[in-house]
């Protein structure tokens, strides 16, 4: 077992930076180190995955480029804004030899890479201070590592500001009449700092260490920085030595923060419900911030992030830095439109979903997102890290997108899924989903280690994972009825153990490649009902694909080739087909199959239809298979490629539809610069078939959808009444063939009347069903099985 790790920055949108930045190098001791030592323990300690692995000395010791991560604490004040990260050391060079640029940025996003930063230290700093900001005017910062050969990293990972006033708390602290204006004047609680600003418009409230048995409400524009020492320096500060807000008597939920429109939140605090507080932080409609804090011992929820379910409600903002361990329910719960970033964090020992987003739901025209990156989900009582998708009633979430991503996470040991997504809206709704799952680690959780379930059209992307599962389920099980869902896999590892390593149980289309599949003795690595499968040569290192990111820890190499296709050593790179119809593995359906590609394939790519008669299922790609005439055009922006049968295939002929990549400039037909990169098997239909979508007499409360397979064709009924339903068959065979019929509800077998019959060309299939049959909530499967051809 070994963790994959990928780390994809965004694309930068160009801005102005924010002028009048002053810069205030860490000073040095008169042993050369670098005097800030408080600083620099609090970020190492608020480390989310280094904790049981690595001290904060080794991982400063062995941070490469490409894993700095940008700030690891950031501190507002009066005109100011304060910022440590952790040191960078890059191969044998030292923390002392590298540089940090520190750019800035009205809005979220916008900072300009390609201009000057704000400020670029000297070698050695890890901290920086932004001085004579104006107030109430948030910075949103980004910090990027410069190693001694002047290479820039690509991180993008933003944390925002706002240089409002400072009030001061200090339960330590006893003075007839506390102002909160000065350290010696500190107020004793922080809801006493809260309420005398009420009447502001931004502050920031600095807590010193200790503890605060009380209930806390914050409002818009408030924000809450705990770890001070008694001097308040945010020089000193520690976030990892945070303050302590304990909950009181009672089952109130601890901190509550109002709705708004400015930054609000905490940095740097632990909060501990006592096992009798309801939540730890209750958010609504806000621009929530909750970094480098602990949330631990509550009833109900450690977080609950939500808005209402109208289109002008929201909410946006991260969790970051942070442990959520112990709560009786959910780790962390969202709910509504939101844009939220969860990462560096540990979710740990919670009674139900470590992360429960249900649901999920997006206006028209909007976009709500959820990247959960970076983190540790384990030990859950329920789904590790479960999503629900939904649109809002009355059609408002027309043009609507969702986009969901969760990259570079360990998830691990849960009670049910590791990680599942759930689209609960029908197709047809008009909504661009996009689910990303990259480079995590899904390992030793009860069921599935992922669960996709796509209702709805979308693309989803699984890349770069190591996945196992642990019963039937497998490690990735995919359900759903959307047609137009497209999964694509590519350079994972899927283990299946019990199950298998890629299971599907409904519609969609599923594209496997440079992946490692497996599943234990006896099991088939891929149940699913039509799929590309493009794996790894045998001797041949991932490395060794153009596809892989040379950084990445290699997958293990084949034992051999699994499924239809082959990859032959030094072929060009082939443009990978997003949608084929038919699905491989199907019936070759009129002898037409159209290919639509992500980008244009005109003069780069060729097909042939070979054809083995009475072989298996891929027979015709066997070099002695005699060829078919075809056609071969390229339509639609050259993206789309129609191959057309320019004679007539027999029943039960294994087809191959053969796909080539010529390499650059060459010359069209067939060459030794021509490789075979995919083989699509197929097999000529059996003289009788369902006729796609001819269905009659369907009940209103019901659906139907067919989806012919080799030999056989399931219907899915969701009726919930008895009725009649007719299905028109097609065949060339002027003897028809032997049908039977199958059903089954719950996966129970159900008595149908006639379940053995003949059938020709153009006769119908009538399926009654009793009353009894089509009650309740179980889905009832029916297949029509062909046993027997007759010519």
């Amino acid at each position: 077992m070994f963790r994959l790790c990928l780390r994809i920055s965004r694309s930068a949108s160009p801005s102005r930076d924010l002028g009048g930045g002053a810069f205030l190098a860490a000073p040095r001791s008169r042993e050369g180190a670098i005097a800030l030592p408080l600083i620099l323990a609090g970020a190492l300690a608020a480390s989310p995955l280094g904790a049981g692995r690595v001290s904060g000395a080794e991982e400063a010791a062995t941070t490469r480029l490409e894993e700095f991560r940008g700030p690891a604490a950031v501190c507002a004040g009066d005109g100011i804004v304060t910022i440590a990260w952790r040191p960078l050391a890059d191969g044998a060079a030292t923390k002392e030899d590298c540089r940090y640029r520190v750019y800035t940025a009205a809005k979220s996003g916008a900072q300009n890479f390609a201009a000057a930063p704000a400020l670029e230290t000297k070698p050695g700093a890890f901290a920086a201070i932004l001085a004579n900001l104006p107030r109430g005017v948030p910075v949103y910062v980004v910090v990027r590592a410069v190693d001694a050969a002047g290479r820039e990293d690509q991180n993008e990972t933003e944390w925002a500001a706002t240089p409002n006033p400072v009030l001061y708390v200090d339960e330590a602290i006893a003075v007839a009449s506390p102002d909160g204006r000065s350290p010696a004047t500190a107020f004793r609680t922080i809801q006493a700092a809260i309420d005398s600003a009420i009447t502001v418009e931004g502050v920031n409230i600095y807590v010193a260490r200790g503890r605060y048995a009380e209930n806390v409400l914050i409002f818009d524009g408030m924000m809450l920085y705990g770890g001070f020492g008694s001097d308040f320096s945010p020089i000193e500060r520690a976030p990892a030595a945070r303050s302590q807000i304990v909950a009181p008597a009672g089952t109130n939920d601890l901190v509550t923060v109002a709705p708004g429109d400015s930054p609000c939140g905490l940095d740097g605090f632990a909060l501990d419900g006592g096992e009798r507080a309801g939540r730890g932080i209750l958010a609504e409609e806000c621009l929530i911030r909750i970094t480098n804090s602990n949330v631990s011992g509550f009833q109900r929820k450690g977080i609950e992030l939500r808005s209402k379910r109208f289109a002008d409600s929201r909410v946006e903002g991260h969790v970051r830095g942070s442990v959520v361990e112990n709560n009786a329910g959910e780790g962390i719960f969202l709910e509504g439109n939101l844009d939220l970033e969860v990462t560096d964090t540990r979710i740990l020992h919670n009674g139900q979903e470590g992360i429960e987003a249900k649901p999920l739901t997006v206006a028209a025209g909007e976009k709500t997102q959820l990247l959960v990156e970076r983190c540790e989900i384990r030990d859950s009582g329920d789904i590790g890290v479960e999503v629900d998708l939904d649109r809002l009633a009355g059609g408002a979430s027309r043009g609507g997108r969702f986009r969901v991503t969760l990259r570079d996470n360990v998830i691990a040991a849960n009670k049910d899924h590791g990680a599942s997504v759930d689209v609960q809206y029908p197709e047809g709704e008009e909504i661009d989903l996009q689910v990303r799952v990259i480079a995590n680690e899904i390992t030793g959780n009860g069921k599935s280690g992922l669960q996709l379930d796509g209702d709805a059209t979308g693309k989803y992307e699984v890349a770069y994972n190591y996945i196992e599962g642990r019963d039937e389920h497998g490690a990735v099980f995919l359900t759903g009825d959307a047609a137009g869902a497209v999964y694509r896999f590519h350079h994972d590892v899927l283990r299946g153990g019990a199950g298998p390593a890629l299971r599907q149980h409904g519609l969609g289309t599923v594209i496997v490649r440079d992946s490692e599949v497996a599943a234990d003795a006896g099991r088939e690595p891929l149940e699913v009902r039509g799929y590309l499968i493009s794996p790894q040569p045998a001797g041949t290192s991932a490395a060794e694909s153009p596809a892989t990111d040379p950084r990445r820890r290699p997958h293990s190499p084949l034992a051999g080739a699994i499924g239809p296709f082959s990859a032959p050593r030094g072929a060009p790179p082939f443009p990978e087909p997003v949608e084929i119809s038919p699905p491989p593995n199907c019936h070759v359906g009129d002898g037409t199959w159209m290919l639509r590609f992500a980008d244009p394939v005109r003069g780069r790519i060729g097909a042939v239809l070979r054809a083995s008669p009475g072989g298996g299922a891929g027979a015709g790609a066997n070099a002695g298979a005699s060829e078919i005439p075809c056609t071969a055009t390229i339509r639609e922006g050259d993206q789309v490629l129609e191959v057309r049968a320019l004679a007539p295939i027999a029943p039960g002929t294994a087809v191959a539809l053969v796909l080539s990549a010529r390499a650059s400039g060459s010359a069209s037909g067939t060459g030794a610069d021509e490789k075979e990169d995919y083989v699509l098997p197929y097999t000529a239909a059996s003289p009788l078939r369902p006729q796609d979508g001819v269905v009659e007499e369907l009940p209103a409360a019901g659906t139907i959808s067919l989806a012919a397979t080799e030999r056989a064709a399931a219907l899915t009924f969701r009726a919930r009444r008895a009725g009649t339903y007719r299905v028109s068959l097609v065949g060339a065979a002027a003897g028809g063939a032997l049908v039977r019929i199958e059903a089954s509800k719950g996966g129970l077998p159900l008595p149908i009347a006639g379940g053995a019959f003949s059938a020709g060309a153009g006769d119908r299939v009538e399926l009654s069903l009793a009353r009894a049959d089509a009650t309740g909530t179980e889905p009832i499967s029916v297949r029509l099985l062909i046993d027997e051809v007759r010519e």
